[in-house]
């Protein structure tokens, strides 16, 4: 082997490092190339939980190969279609932006089953079903209660005998866990009251009647009972507020969650028969 290859075959190992180097300590910090930047950028996270686990995800169109629970790394900033699915549940569908040095998070999603009701040949269920039309008891430092002459749900601070907030509705319903949220509905609208940061805010507005609102305990999501159909609907408002109809009815006239609020119990018709159904959520 001459000096000159020697020497040729040295500076080209030399070159390949100089240009390898820097690309493997940018990759192991966490920098990606951007196709849409054209430029090496540093990466995000997207953390998603479903409730059940073990759902499959799609990202862009490219199913992964792992499942919920994850903490998915090093995704170059910019926006993502993430579709989660489940054999025997509705799929869940949102597009969120993964920014740089961030992470993105999806972990308190519902994936509720596509089951049919079950009609209840044991009718002591109707015992349980609960007056809508009360107002909530006291809870905590709160109190709730109508405003006939405005049509409003008046919040008041026990504590300072203040009015806390006026949403519009006339039944009003808590959450009381994991954070505690009151929920006022009129026939046609659902408003949200947050007393950690005493914020408003409009969770769904329908041209169809909303007969009751039962929030799922611990879940992000509300189930709404319209006058023949049982719809659930996600409080996470970014990009599409996913909502799905789980049950077709000719009447509903009550509602009530099971203690494990893993199944709703019906009180109406359906195919023309009369009676109590089980609907399974998730």
């Amino acid at each position: 082997m001459s000096l000159t290859f020697r020497r040729f075959f040295f500076y080209c190992l030399l070159a390949t490092f100089l240009v390898i180097a820097p690309v493997l300590i940018g990759y192991t910090m966490g920098y990606r190339w951007s196709f849409t930047q054209k430029r090496f950028v540093k990466t995000g996270a997207l953390s998603l939980a479903t409730i059940p686990a073990n759902a499959s995800i799609i990202l862009n169109g490219d199913e992964q190969k792992t499942h919920t629970p994850i903490l998915i790394r090093n995704l170059t900033p910019g926006n993502y279609e993430i579709v989660l699915q489940k054999d025997g549940y509705l799929n869940w569908q949102k597009t969120l932006a993964i920014e740089s040095e961030k992470t993105a998070f999806a972990i308190n999603v519902t994936l509720f089953k596509n089951s049919q009701p079950m009609a209840i040949q044991n009718l002591s269920t109707l015992a349980r079903l609960p007056d809508h039309s009360l107002l909530p008891s006291r809870f905590k430092q709160f109190s709730v209660f109508h405003d006939k002459k405005l049509d409003t749900i008046v919040v008041i601070n026990n504590g300072t005998q203040s009015r806390v907030t006026q949403l519009n509705g006339n039944r009003a319903v808590w959450r009381q866990v994991p954070i505690a949220l009151l929920f006022a509905y009129s026939p046609h609208e659902v408003w949200q009251f947050n007393p950690k940061d005493q914020r408003n805010t409009l969770i769904t507005r329908l041209l169809e009647e909303i007969k009751i609102v039962i929030p799922i305990p611990k879940q992000e999501s509300l189930l709404l009972i319209l006058n023949d159909r049982v719809r659930a609907i996600e409080l996470d408002k970014r990009d599409r507020q996913n909502s799905w109809d789980l049950a077709q009815f000719d009447k509903i006239k009550n509602a009530v969650l099971s203690e494990d609020s893993k199944t709703l119990f019906i009180e109406g018709s359906r195919d023309g028969k009369e009676g109590v159904w089980s609907l399974e959520l998730y």
